[in-house]
């Protein structure tokens, strides 16, 4: 694999993290079993990195050979297995970028850098390049699809299998990048000398392996092909994706669970599985919830948080227990906190209607006091005024029963009169 960029940190942020198969969807010049085999091991070096493990004395990761047999569905016997991993590593990647003071430099490695087996393990290491690309998976931004394994690994050829991995990373999206058709030559991993005439190679690189997507009862997807021409000739193609309900599936489809639905990186369908089985997915949701909570301090204190290894740390060590009691002292509070506001609303409400029916009444009895006649008018005022002090006697002298200080006290005083 060969890429142009113009700074390392583009690379990861942008290239790398943009879409999922930035990390797999590698020139597929080795055979469909060493793809497999490859992503089984991107896959445990995810599970190493969330799960806080360390390495072996030798700066190893480890694993055992029962899980690539299980993957796979059949015992890969222990010599196939070590000349397989050879080839993976001797498989080249180079990546073409510029250092920060824009000298151009060429990164070189192989698909796995070293590698150890025994009868019951398998021992590995990561290019650093790589290494740093599935760390960064716990980025929120990064993108990360699931992939159904038994779905793909279902699809016996090379092609389709290649193929369909392309298109379930792009389902959401619904279609893929585009590719001219010397990318897709190199991106399918073909030798010069293989169909060379495009005819040939869009009937068995193309057309046919979309045909067993398309018509695999296992499939969770269908595929079309669409081409970019200029004249009678074809310069490039993308494929459109989009979803399809399976007819029979021999297996369930591994899709976000419920419980999941905070988390802040993708969680693998299995790892959600494992979960599953060690807690109830209530519980796992405040584990996830109260794990979010501390994450958030880590980054505010300068801290990038590794969220797939607190959130394993919360389920296994049961982190909902607290959280549960902390939440449900908060929802206390805030129940309460929303009693005393609406009873303090109901209660400016009611002063405030009890207010408006106070204007009313009083000025109901002054237009009633404005209907008497002029002398009987003057004698009331009269004998009010006798009420008052010096100093409130003067607004009442200059603007009698309408003084805003006086309405209410003379509105009371003429009924009582009257």
């Amino acid at each position: 694999m060969e890429k142009n960029c113009t700074d390392i940190e583009e690379v990861q942020q942008n290239e790398i993290l943009k879409a999922p198969q930035a990390v797999v969807h590698i020139k597929h010049s080795i055979t469909l079993r060493q793809y497999k085999i490859w992503l089984i091991i991107l896959q445990k070096y995810r599970e190493f990195y969330e799960s806080d493990s360390s390495l072996d004395e030798e700066g190893f990761f480890k694993f055992p050979k029962s899980d690539i047999d299980e993957i796979l569905e059949y015992e890969i016997k222990k010599d196939v297995l070590k000349d397989e991993l050879d080839k993976i590593r001797r498989e080249p990647i180079i990546i073409n970028y510029l250092e920060k003071d824009k000298t151009p430099v060429t990164h070189g490695m192989g698909f796995i850098s070293e590698w150890k087996v025994s009868s019951k393990t398998v021992r590995f290491k990561l290019p650093s390049f790589l290494e740093k690309v599935m760390k960064g998976l716990d980025q929120p931004r990064a993108m990360f699809q699931l992939l159904n394994w038994q779905i793909f690994n279902h699809f016996s050829g090379k092609y389709e299998a290649i193929i369909y991995k392309l298109c379930r990373d792009y389902v959401g999206a619904k279609n893929t990048p585009y590719m001219t058709v010397e990318e897709f030559r190199s991106y399918m991993g073909l030798k010069p000398n293989e169909y060379e005439q495009f005819m040939k190679l869009n009937e068995w690189v193309v057309k046919k392996p979309i045909d067993k997507i398309n018509k695999s009862e296992v499939s969770d997807i269908s595929v079309k092909v669409q081409y970019r021409t200029e004249g009678r000739k074809k310069l490039g193609l993308y494929f459109v994706v989009s979803r399809k309900n399976q007819t029979s599936i021999p297996f369930p489809e591994l899709e976000q669970n419920e419980a999941f639905r905070f988390s802040k990186v993708h969680i693998e369908a299995f790892t959600q599985m494992e979960y599953l089985a060690l807690r109830k997915p209530e519980e796992i949701e405040l584990c996830i919830e109260r794990a979010n909570e501390y994450g958030e301090g880590e980054a505010t204190k300068g801290k990038e948080p590794n969220y797939g290894a607190i959130y394993r740390k919360a389920i296994n060590e049961g982190w909902h227990t607290s959280y549960a009691d902390k939440k449900a002292k908060k929802e206390t509070i805030d129940a309460a906190k929303r009693r005393e506001k609406q009873q303090a609303d109901e209660a400016a409400k009611s002063e405030t209607t009890k207010t408006q029916e106070q204007k009313a009444w009083v000025d109901s009895t002054l237009a009633k006091f404005s209907t008497l006649n002029e002398d009987r008018k003057a004698e009331l005022r009269s004998v009010y005024a006798k009420t008052l002090s010096d100093i409130t006697r003067k607004s009442f002298d200059k603007q009698a029963e309408n003084a805003p200080m006086h309405r209410m006290k003379f509105a009371q005083f003429f009924i009582e009169q009257e």
